[in-house]
């Protein structure tokens, strides 16, 4: 039993959520949901209940104490020591305890990942990609560090690596597995919306209670807009995920986009313009209200709409013409 604990409570809104819980919670707690009786149950399993640390901007923040300090004995138990301190954005010490974990067992991937991890926190891309290289070399279907790299080399503009990653990834992940999703977004955002596609149509089927369901049928109506294909389909996945989250920008959208590409100009400009009223600074919306104008033959509002979409998204016309949209 625990008595008298510290919660530090915020009212901060959430989309998609009712509570968030930091990381710091899950070092010391497991969380059981019931949904048969709508309860959360949460267990104590040891050390700090929660991590005292956390400071506002200007407050002093203390050590960990000696207990937490202690060195383990193994390289489980260091790399579970260094996953502490990171989530306490200790880096230097989360750093020194995966380096003797990868020295203890150097063959362990997993640990390779977690140092790679701490590196990218600091901003140390190049070390942390030499970690991915090698997790991937010691097990070269390990699926969190092939997408932890293809992240990387987005960052670093390296389209076909990046895509070849995503495509191994792809084939190792087990079944309707959560990593579709990432492997789909990733993608979408290397402009390879083919290969989104056949992600989503595996994790769709399998996950229609899911809290994500809205992302994903909007994730697969994006695609199939951006590739000009099963345009009747990507029209009832763009429905399908207003039905469940109405008035959301991002979704209206995605079928402003799927009505350009079927050339239905004034519904196009409906879902762009509700787009635009939430979120006034959308490049694709304005673009494709633009283009959806123009073809209306609203020469000047349409070149002001394009306008701003440029102002907001230089290489957005270089992408819209890769794509086939005129």
């Amino acid at each position: 039993m625990v008595h008298n604990p510290r919660l530090r409570i915020g009212d901060i809104r959430l989309k998609n959520s009712d509570m968030l819980i930091g990381a710091d919670f899950f070092i010391s707690h497991r969380v059981y949901v019931a949904n048969s009786v709508r309860k959360m149950f949460l267990t104590y399993t040891g050390g700090n209940i929660f991590d005292q640390t956390a400071r506002r901007d200007g407050e002093q923040v203390s050590a960990p104490t000696q207990d937490q300090a202690q060195a383990p004995s193994d390289a489980e138990g260091f790399s579970r020591r260094g996953a502490v301190f990171a989530a306490q954005h200790d880096l230097t010490r989360a750093l020194a305890d995966f380096s003797k974990a990868i020295e203890l067992a150097p063959h362990e991937a997993r640990y390779r990942l977690e140092r790679a991890h701490a590196y990218l926190f600091e901003g140390k891309s190049e070390s942390a990609l030499a970690d991915l290289d090698q997790a991937i070399t010691l097990d070269p279907n390990d699926v969190p560090a092939l997408i932890e790299r293809a992240q990387l080399r987005v960052a670093r503009h390296e389209r076909a690596p990046a895509l070849a990653d995503l495509d191994a990834a792809a084939r190792a992940v087990a079944g309707p597995a959560m990593e579709r999703l990432e492997i789909a977004g990733i993608y979408d955002s290397l402009e390879a919306p083919e290969g989104a596609i056949v992600q989503y149509d595996i994790w769709i089927p399998a996950h229609h209670e899911d809290a994500r369901l809205a992302q994903a049928l909007n994730g697969r109506c994006w695609s199939r807009a951006l590739a000009g294909q099963d345009l009747n389909k990507a029209l009832g996945d763009c429905d399908a995920a207003l039905h469940l989250r109405p008035h959301t920008a991002a979704f209206l959208d995605s079928r402003g986009l799927v009505r350009l590409r079927m050339g239905d100009w004034d519904r196009a400009i409906a879902d762009y313009d509700e787009s635009l009223k939430l979120t006034p600074k959308s490049a694709w919306s304005l673009f494709g209200r633009g283009i959806a104008k123009r073809h209306k033959g609203q020469t000047t509002e349409a070149q002001k709409d394009i306008d701003d979409a440029v102002a907001i998204a230089p290489n957005l016309p270089a992408r819209a013409k890769r794509a086939g949209i005129s």
